[in-house]
């Protein structure tokens, strides 16, 4: 290996820093999706926020069948590019996470909102469960909503 190709990654990170510095910070996201505007790379984020989350009010145990809690997401793009981003769900029963699953959602700009359903959960045990969906997008506003199931 030469000195050249050593060097490399560095002088990379160098060029990255200092685009960084002369950017304005309007122009820098922590994640975003990369467009042209009149000449200039510009980056943009994506905005998926929570317009409705919705999971089953109460379950009763001890029946001829198993209760199912159904769980329900929909997002608004309002931001001004389409992607797709993660939104985790969990679910605390008793103090134990008793559920998690990540989904992917997005909403293609000009859509009003896009409805997604997490995998139904059956509770064993009574209590009180506590679901909490996160939308990981790029704006760094709270995309955060909780709901509550009572088990009985």
């Amino acid at each position: 290996m030469n000195r050249l190709s050593m060097c490399a990654p560095v002088v990379g990170v160098l060029v990255a820093v200092i685009l960084l510095l002369l950017l304005p910070a309007s122009h820098v996201m922590a994640k975003g999706t990369c467009v042209a505007d009149d000449g200039l790379n510009v980056l943009q984020a994506v905005d998926l926020d929570i317009t409705r989350f919705s999971a089953t009010k109460s379950a009763r145990l001890g029946g001829r069948k198993p209760p199912k809690i159904a769980i329900k997401l929909s997002v608004k793009n309002v931001g001004t590019v389409d992607g797709l981003r993660d939104a985790t769900l969990t679910g605390i029963q008793n103090g134990l996470e008793v559920y998690t699953e990540t989904i992917v959602v997005n909403d293609p700009l000009g859509n009003g909102a896009s409805s997604f359903a997490f995998g139904p959960f059956t509770p064993t045990v009574a209590g009180e469960i506590t679901w909490t969906v996160t939308v990981f997008d790029d704006d760094p506003d709270v995309d955060v909503a909780v709901r509550i199931t009572n088990v009985r």
